[in-house]
């Protein structure tokens, strides 16, 4: 690997708990050396052989160093509005 024009590095491990065949849960915890940090997780469980569902979530925050370094790159010399990024999902699927 050539390390000398690496301008960036990204790591993630995800945990699984599955203590159960109806259920488990999965975390995503990520490092972005240059942007930032943040983690995703995931609720996964089945209610019968027809029926399974996901709840998932998730957060990610910018470096300000990040922040400032893409006010340079746009073309309207705007902050970016969002610092720390968050969302939740549900996915419900029935035959």
């Amino acid at each position: 690997m050539d390390t000398e024009n690496l301008k960036a590095f990204i790591t993630s491990s995800r945990f699984i708990f599955a203590p159960y065949n109806e259920w488990d849960f999965e975390l995503d915890p990520q490092i972005r050396t240059n942007r930032g940090a943040g983690i995703y997780g995931a609720f996964r469980f089945t209610e019968s052989p027809d029926s399974r569902g996901e709840i998932s979530f998730g957060s990610f925050t910018d470096k300000n160093s990040y922040q400032a370094k893409q006010k340079g790159e746009t073309s309207n010399k705007a902050e970016l509005k969002i610092k720390t990024h968050k969302g939740i999902g549900l996915k419900i699927r029935k035959r």
